[in-house]
């Protein structure tokens, strides 16, 4: 029987253990003044419900590994930055890279913030079979989320903001516009482009005859 109650308890015990350990490397990663060893810690974003991706002890003059950022749907990874102090009332942001410290002393604790930019993506209308913008350069796309009423002399973009985007009139002699469609079977009508949608778009004109 007191064997029994050892085994039963020893999930708890190696629990109690690893917390412990984990409890250890924890304190010996923070600032040490005799040793100049300082913490980065890098977190998810600098808002309110940022999480801690990773911590680095170091006291500089080295290469360090980041951790892996994390993905969001809509938007690009755009590496890390931290703040630096400029002035009293001023943060100067700084990109953050593997070899920032590489040959610089590291005289206190940082944080470091992941940072994104908000992904774009293309609509193509399809009008007879023909791409609408198909002459107009990528470079002068214009953004739905930015246009009212948008029209089909332009290629646009949009971007998953949280509003929805409405799309051009499509016009053809003798024929009256039935609307948009994600298939060229016109089987998936389409009104407007939902917030949080994503991925590049093609749609389909469809026409009746008047």
């Amino acid at each position: 029987m007191p064997s029994k109650i050892r085994f039963r308890f020893l999930p708890i015990v190696l629990a109690i253990a690893v917390f412990v350990c984990c409890g250890l490397v924890f304190t010996a990663c923070d600032s040490d003044p005799d040793t100049d060893i300082h913490k980065i810690t890098f977190y998810s974003s600098d808002g309110a419900n940022a999480t801690v991706l990773g911590v680095v002890c170091t006291n500089g003059n080295e290469s360090i590994t980041l951790p892996e950022i994390p993905r969001r749907v809509g938007y690009r990874a755009n590496g890390f930055a931290y703040y630096v102090n400029s002035d009293v009332d001023n943060n100067t942001e700084v990109t953050f890279t593997a070899d920032t410290f590489k040959n610089v002393e590291l005289t206190q604790d940082i944080n470091v913030y992941a940072r994104y930019s908000v992904e774009s993506y293309l609509v193509h209308y399809i009008i007879d079979d023909v791409d609408a913008s198909a002459n107009v350069s990528t470079n002068d796309a214009r953004s739905l989320n930015d246009v009212e009423t948008p029209t089909l002399d332009a290629i646009y973009y949009y971007i998953n903001e949280d509003k929805d985007m409405l799309l051009p009139e499509a016009t053809k002699d003798g024929y009256i516009f039935k609307g948009w469609y994600l298939t060229d079977s016109f089987e998936q009508k389409i009104e407007y482009i939902k917030a949080g949608s994503t991925g590049n778009i093609t749609l389909y004109a469809r026409f009746e005859a008047i």
